[in-house]
């Protein structure tokens, strides 16, 4: 499978790389997802103890499932744990079928990314944890119509 980059096209050895690098990483169990993680606009935690790869790939998963067959845009701060949750919530999005392709933005500011899921009419999934100390990250999802999902939504198709 393959997803669209606006330089390229994310590649299976990008994706390869990407696994390999989340599979050296942590690995979160969705039993200790914790609760206060889904804020009212937003997703965010103390990176890596409240959020991290495999519960960012967690929820991807479930965004995928909610927005069908979409395209869906994926944005990253620059924060330092920003580029590892992006490639994690890309694997998600493209392994789990429900998401073929992915127009990456790579790093990018939030207003940007909601620029293109505006222009582009497509859902996406932005990692920032906005004007949160360094050592927090997060998610900011927009759905297809360019309405922002809540974290609190969110929460109750996850938990």
């Amino acid at each position: 499978q393959k997803g669209f980059f606006l330089g390229g096209v994310i590649t299976t050895s990008f994706l390869r790389t990407a696994k390999e690098s989340i599979r050296n990483y942590e690995k979160y169990e969705s039993t200790k997802m914790k609760k206060k993680i889904f804020q009212a606009y937003d997703i965010r935690g103390r990176y890596p103890d409240e959020i991290n790869t495999g519960a960012v790939a967690e929820i991807a998963v479930v965004l995928a499932k909610k927005f069908g067959k979409k395209k869906v845009v994926v944005g990253q701060d620059a924060r330092l744990s920003s580029p590892m949750l992006s490639a994690a919530v890309i694997e998600a999005l493209v392994l789990s079928r429900k998401s073929s392709k992915v127009v990456s933005l790579g790093l990018c500011t939030t207003p940007m990314f909601y620029f293109w899921c505006h222009k582009l009419k497509l859902p996406g999934i932005m990692v920032t944890a906005s004007h949160n100390p360094k050592d927090f990250n997060g998610l900011k999802v927009v759905g297809p119509s360019g309405e922002i999902i809540s974290g609190t939504e969110i929460k109750q198709w996850i938990i």
